[in-house]
């Protein structure tokens, strides 16, 4: 849960970018998004949630032997999901921004990044070229909420990055739009980052527990017929771009 501060620190860095920037009030006790936000004709609807540390304080206790999400930064999402839909008004987007504000805040944002999109890091035994980070290899957020959640601002109070959901009907007007722009090259879009040849995708409508369902599908549709996982948190991938304040 973030205080009144943290929200008025996110409200203030809005402002400055040059939204229009307001309170979304409660109805009847219901809990609803935290802001609405307006630029350019378009209306974002924003709902801001904090991750602390754990009490068990490790990460590794968090971390998952290559079987999915972390659990309690899915209930999180979960949490702001629901209070996103409880929102009736006009909007064109619904995000998530969700602050690590742990002691180790990089792999707080590593871990929101592998569970909103189900990531592993994929090889071919014959092509050793064939080397990629694979989205929605496993569940991810994204998919489970791909009708309610267009995407996620996962920051530090230093960098942050969006986080586009392909799944989303609005991914591509999201990817051109204001808010975009804002964070230039801290953008996260997998369907941009395969067009580049810098990832795959599993873009396929199947129960992600069945791994040899989910590679097999990556075997066709690359045509690589040797593909091996290694656990993701083996070769973790950085933050380092900063907002664009």
């Amino acid at each position: 849960m973030c205080d009144h501060e943290e929200k008025e620190s996110i409200k203030h860095i809005l402002t400055e970018w040059g939204f229009a920037v307001q309170y979304i009030e409660k109805k009847n006790k219901i809990k609803s998004p935290d802001l609405l936000c307006t630029a350019f004709d378009k209306k974002y609807v924003i709902e801001i949630k904090r991750k602390g540390d754990d009490p068990i304080k490790k990460i590794k206790s968090e971390i998952h032997e290559s079987i999915g999400p972390i659990n309690t930064i899915s209930g999180i999402i979960r949490k702001g999901v629901k209070q996103l839909t409880n929102y009736k008004g006009d909007c064109d987007f619904k995000i998530i921004w969700l602050i690590a504000d742990g002691e180790d805040p990089d792999s707080q944002i590593e871990q929101c990044y592998r569970t909103i999109y189900g990531i592993e890091n994929i090889f071919d035994l014959d092509d050793t070229s064939f080397h990629y980070t694979c989205y929605y290899f496993y569940d991810s957020s994204f998919y489970r909420w791909r009708n309610t959640l267009d995407g996620v601002i996962i920051t530090s109070w230093e960098k942050g990055k969006l986080c586009i959901n392909n799944y989303s009907e609005n991914s591509q007007e999201l990817h051109d739009s204001y808010l975009s722009s804002k964070f230039e090259n801290a953008i996260i879009n997998p369907m941009q980052e395969e067009k580049e040849d810098q990832a795959i995708i599993a873009d396929f409508d199947s129960d992600r527990k069945n791994l040899s369902l989910v590679k097999s599908y990556l075997q066709d549709k690359y045509k690589k017929y040797k593909l091996q996982h290694m656990p993701i948190e083996k070769h973790l991938r950085k933050f380092s771009s900063s907002f664009n304040h």
